[in-house]
């Protein structure tokens, strides 16, 4: 028998073992597709995508679908992708710094979002928002589901958990907008690390890398040591920051509050700090702290006015914003006009002529709330001569701009029975959101809805009945077709289109569909306000009390009598506690209820 030798048979068994380890390792791959502007956009062909370890680029196809393999790395590693597309620029650019490669490429595929870079912050903002509201609809329903299991439940607990989850819808918007304009790669390994794990939907596995306790060891170095202690800090702080809005997914505001007053902590001199910490408070309505936040925040900026003269107009706004939701007009006006001067200042450049128009359209609402309408009309005009000149070389990113302008307009003309001007100022911003629409339906078609219903109400007023009737059901079809796949943001909608067309068919004595409209209209309001008492109770009653005219239009006292009765109890319930807006309301119900035959 032929024998082997000892070094040939040690050389053997290291080529087994070699090939063996080898064999056991299972490479790597990604699976994508790549979108145009937002998901579910159509797919983009040519798209050049490539990565370290990947071997050359690789191309999409005709259907935006590309696979990248990596022989010398595992799945959970982490990879930098780069997308090329002459003229375009990704959206998510956030998830492809350190993107952690999938267990399995065929469940786990990733989807990059390409715009025309004029764009990319507005669809950046789009998804950014996106999975913001995913986070919070899911933790939603999973306490929902918890609580169902429980068998004595109550309506205070679902109340709760309801308004939990719109303060954290709230609180996504700012979320958005910080990520919208955030570099990849920016943050230290730990922020880097969680954010790819929230954008991947593992919020759990978030978390858990940005615990208290981690990150209160991270502060504690940072306080300590001396030797770049400033960058140590603020990556600290970026951390916490992340962690509370993290948190605020998950409806934990008072840990989030302790995430924010950390980075207080860590950075008192930091202007953004504060100016974070106040927008989270005031979304909150924690009106305290949110003027805290401003006025350090405030104090900070007019310290360094050639660095923070635009952030000075910026904190400005948001704080005469907080006057204003507190009914301090003056404070509010003074904030607003100062914003706006700094504004002005700085609007030789087009990137300032945005914010000054939007610090016009909040001044108009202030004078609009005061009921200086000659006021409001005159800075509405201001914002919207603004945002046409920015349209003529920027369509697509300050159209929405004009209509939103000319709709605010149209309804100031409206309700000082201005109607030529009025019905002109919508049938405009009707045109643009139809236009709009066209190519990004998803954003624009509930501001088609609601210019229809507001050019609706303006027919009802002149009489033009078939005119308003004809608006009234495009806008409920509307709001039907997206209450379907999004039913807790449109629903109550629908019950606003289906009490409006109610009002005109029972001006016009067609009694049988008004009654049909209003009992589902009621019956929506009524579901939501299960949940969400102090929003939409207000709207059971004044359904109720349409329909207790209804009730008396055809001699059905009893039901009329009835529908009073409960619109006057929810009434006196919220008037209790807010008789400047609800005891009118009292009064109105309770004259109605009186003219009923005895």
């Amino acid at each position: 028998m032929a024998t082997i030798s000892t070094r040939r048979l040690a050389l053997l068994l290291a080529g087994i073992a070699c090939f063996i380890t080898l064999d056991c390792l299972a490479a790597a791959s990604l699976n994508g597709v790549v979108r145009k502007n937002q998901m579910g956009g159509e797919p983009l062909a040519h798209v050049s995508v490539s990565a370290p370890d990947a071997g050359g680029p690789t191309a999409t196809d005709d259907s935006g679908r590309f696979n990248l393999a990596f022989p010398r790395l595992a799945p959970g590693d982490r990879v930098d992708l780069d997308v090329k597309l002459k003229g375009w620029v990704v959206v998510n650019d956030l998830q492809l710094s350190g993107y952690n490669l999938p267990k399995d490429a065929r469940v786990s595929p990733l989807t990059i979002l390409l715009a025309r870079e004029a764009e990319r912050e507005r669809y950046a903002l789009q998804y950014y928002r996106l999975k913001g509201n995913e986070a919070v609809l899911a933790e939603y329903q999973r306490k929902l589901a918890e609580q169902t299991q429980k068998n004595q439940t109550t309506a205070q607990e679902r109340d709760a958990l309801a308004l939990e989850r719109d303060k954290a819808l709230a609180l996504v918007d700012e979320l958005a907008k910080q990520l919208s304009t955030a570099k990849p790669g920016a943050g230290d390994e730990r922020y880097r690390q969680a954010m790819q794990l929230f954008l991947s939907n593992h919020l759990d596995e978030a978390l858990a890398l940005l615990s208290e306790q981690k990150l209160q060891a991270d502060a504690e170095q940072a306080l300590l040591l001396e030797k770049n202690a400033r960058k140590m800090k603020e990556e600290a702080a970026k951390n916490y920051r992340l962690r509370g809005q993290l948190l605020t997914l998950r409806f934990q505001f008072d840990d989030a509050a302790k995430a924010y007053l950390a980075t207080t902590v860590l950075l008192p001199d930091d202007f953004q700090t504060w100016f974070d910490f106040a927008i989270f408070h005031q979304e909150l309505n924690h009106f305290s702290e949110a003027r805290q936040g401003y006025e350090k925040a405030l104090s900070i900026a007019r310290a360094n006015p050639d660095t923070y003269r635009p952030k000075l107009a910026d904190t400005l706004n948001n704080l005469a914003v907080l006057h204003r939701n507190q009914n301090r007009y003056d404070e509010a006006r003074q904030a607003f006009e100062e914003a706006l001067g700094i504004y002005h200042g700085l609007a030789h450049t087009n990137s300032y002529r945005p914010k000054v128009a939007i610090v016009l359209n909040n001044l108009a609402i202030l004078h609009r709330n005061q009921n200086h309408y000659d006021e409001a009309r005159k800075v509405y005009q201001e914002a919207l001569d603004i945002y046409h000149d920015l349209a003529r070389t920027n369509s697509d990113t300050y159209r929405p701009g004009v209509a939103r302008t000319l709709n605010n307009l149209a309804v100031l003309h409206r309700n000082q029975n201005r109607y030529d001007e009025a019905r002109q100022a919508f049938e405009e911003a009707l045109d643009i959101y139809r236009d709009l629409a066209r190519t990004n339906p998803n954003t624009y078609r509930p501001d088609v809805a609601m210019t229809l219903n507001n050019l609706a109400i303006l027919h009802y007023d002149q009489n033009r009945y078939d005119e308003a009737i004809k608006d009234f059901q495009e806008a409920l079809t509307i709001r039907r077709d997206l209450a379907r796949t999004n039913p807790d943001a449109y629903w109550p909608d629908v019950a606003t289109s289906l009490s409006n067309l109610a009002v005109l068919q029972n001006d016009q004595n067609r009694f049988e569909e008004a009654r049909n409209a209003y009992q589902e209209a009621l019956m929506i309001r009524r579901d939501f306000a299960r949940t969400n008492p102090d929003t939409y109770r207000p709207y059971v009653a004044l359904t109720l009390n349409n329909m207790a005219i209804l009730h008396k239009n055809q001699n059905r006292y009893d039901e009329a009598r009835k529908a009073y009765q409960e619109a006057l109890d929810i009434y006196r319930e919220f008037s209790a506690r807010n008789p400047e807006t609800y005891a009118p309301y009292v009064r109105k119900v309770q004259a109605n209820f009186d003219k009923l035959p005895k």
